[in-house]
């Protein structure tokens, strides 16, 4: 591991299962992209990007509820282009960008896959009537451990 060492150093003494995808299921995920996938966010598929659940219901949890993981990722950006037409946003979703999270389909994150190996993401909420997509990270690394650590509102 490169980039989620630190989240994982979090993560492992709470009670917080996860699974990551296999090399096949990382080569469908390949396929959608139009150029190379950022190496963090494969990191994330690799680890945790099959499933994530509480060991211990008196855990939070991590991503619970959240459209994030390998059976969702095909239909993310579609369904984020659709949020934004029904929107009625000017905003639109580039080749280059790649959806990876959506909660309850009001809102949606995303990375430009030409940003480098750990790449900022950014963000759109529905009826937000946004000029322009918000840059909520510097690095997709640091959006995940800032939404484990919940010490900032990211959003």
């Amino acid at each position: 591991m490169t980039y989620l060492n630190n989240l994982i150093k979090k993560m492992d003494p709470q009670a917080i299962h996860y699974q990551g995808i296999s090399k096949q299921e990382l080569g469908k995920i390949r396929a959608l992209a139009t150029s190379a996938l950022p190496k963090a966010y494969e990191e994330f598929l690799l680890a945790m990007g099959k499933e994530m659940s509480r060991k211990d219901q008196s855990h939070p949890g991590f991503l619970t509820g959240i459209d994030v993981f390998y059976q969702y990722i095909p239909q993310l950006k579609s369904l984020a282009s659709a949020l934004l037409k029904e929107d009625e946003s000017k905003l639109t979703l580039s080749n280059d960008d790649f959806v990876f999270y959506s909660s309850q389909g009001g809102d949606f994150v995303f990375f430009k896959l030409t940003e480098g190996p750990n790449p900022p993401v950014y963000y759109y909420r529905e009826d937000d009537q946004q000029l322009s997509f918000k840059k909520i990270s510097d690095s997709f690394s640091d959006f995940l451990e800032k939404y484990y650590d919940a010490e900032t509102v990211i959003f």
